[in-house]
């Protein structure tokens, strides 16, 4: 057993435990009916729970269209499509993490056992379909570079939080010790995005936050130094003078360093990273009482409202496919603290704007969040993120429901 417990993990019943092993027997989860426009005409922004009730919706909507009611899980896929042709039928892990972060958001701030069983499940899935070491692996099949690598330590400590199985926490450890014997660089302070180039880049964050998790669970001092090396090393060689970071560096200059480059479809920066960034000072700050921290913070989001507030929604910048990915975090960490105000009301008028501009009729969601949520009017159309991948809805779906972890206030969250 880990030496130590954070209390934020939510208590998970022997149930869930019982669903971990490759052996549990689980009972069959039905999909829910699809939702559909006239159910969104009747959620009214007068309700107290609006924001939360967007989020069912749209959550509602990704296990209507993705899960697989015969096999009991999240269906596989490959570039965002079904895997069923690709060389590995099992998908790339990264993308299904991509749906199920949302479900699980659902499940910290509601508690409720709807949404505890569809991740338990897809873990039992897990681990009736791979072994560990293929998953340990740094480069190896599902974790080519730093961000697959990070995103998937994520859903592993995600997994393990659910059923409290601790395959799941040995997985992230390897895995990220595998990521720091391969691509840790002294000079450049950090990790090189993946083979072959000479710079690091922005998506390291996922496992900085993996890093500083698995301090939590385990009180083991390497892992906070690894975490705070690499958030260093990101602050150091990322940071911009407007408080916002660039998304890749070499140990000369940035990587595309147009400081005004920051649009739809393209971007010299990175929202997600901008997000996690300031999580990240926020939980440091948290950590050690000390207000550089803090300052940062707040410089990231004075940044923030300057470059991503595009007309009341916030600007889906450089990835439509993980963009969305630590709001959550950032909705708990950091508008939870005062002098946030402006930022907490973008949120909340991006998630209303892309349920009801960037929702197609068959309940996928799309990556330019004011709209259209498909075609060639949409500029992530031409970019090749299209509402039916997995990971465009599942980036697009995750900023509502950080309007709804906004709207909670959970005393705990924790992924």
């Amino acid at each position: 057993m880990f030496k130590r417990i954070f209390s934020g993990v939510v208590i998970v019943s022997m149930l869930m435990v019982a669903f971990a092993g490759c052996g549990g027997q689980t009972t069959e989860i039905p999909m829910p009916e699809t939702k559909n426009d006239q159910l969104l005409s009747q959620i009214s922004k007068d309700d107290p729970d609006y924001y939360e009730q967007l989020a069912r919706l749209a959550v509602d909507d990704i296990i209507a269209n993705w899960w697989m009611e015969d096999e009991q899980k999240m269906m596989p896929t490959h570039t965002g499509i079904s895997a069923e042709n690709a060389v590995d039928p099992r998908g790339a892990i990264w993308e299904r993490a991509m749906l199920l972060f949302p479900i699980y958001d659902m499940w910290q701030i509601t508690g409720e056992e709807y949404y505890e069983k569809y991740l338990a499940a897809e873990a039992k899935a897990f681990r009736d379909n791979y072994n560990g070491p293929e998953m340990d692996i740094a480069a190896g099949n599902n974790n080519w570079a730093v961000d697959d690598c990070a995103w998937n330590s994520i859903l592993f400590l995600m997994l393990y939080n659910v059923t409290g199985d601790e395959w799941f926490v040995e997985r992230s450890i390897n895995l990220l010790d595998d990521v720091v014997d391969r691509w840790y660089d002294s000079e450049l302070n950090g990790l090189y995005y993946k083979d072959g180039v000479d710079f690091m880049a922005l998506y390291e964050v996922g496992a900085a936050m993996s890093w500083l998790r698995l301090w939590e669970l385990t009180g083991e001092q390497r892992f906070y130094d690894l975490a705070y090396r690499s958030y260093d090393g990101m602050h150091t060689r990322l940071v911009r003078e407007d408080g916002i970071y660039w998304c890749e560096a070499n140990i000369h200059w940035p990587v595309n360093g147009d400081i005004y480059n920051i649009h739809e479809g393209g971007s010299s920066s990175f929202l997600a990273g901008n997000m996690a960034m300031a999580s990240l000072s926020a939980m440091f700050y948290r950590i050690t009482g000390e207000q550089v921290y803090l300052d940062r913070v707040y410089a990231t989001n004075e940044g923030l409202l300057k470059f991503y507030d595009n007309d009341g929604v916030l600007l889906n910048d450089r990835d439509a496919w993980t963009n969305g990915t630590f709001a959550s975090v950032y909705a708990a960490e950091v508008l939870s603290l005062p002098g946030t105000e402006q930022m907490q009301t973008l949120l909340k008028n991006t998630a209303d704007s892309i349920v009801r501009n960037a929702r197609t009729p068959d309940g996928y969601y799309g990556g330019s969040w004011s709209g259209p949520a498909d075609g060639s009017m949409s500029t992530w159309y031409s970019k090749g993120s299209v509402p039916r991948q997995s990971m465009t809805t599942g980036s697009s779906v995750q900023i509502v429901v950080a309007a709804a972890v906004l709207e909670a206030q959970p005393e705990h969250y924790t992924r």
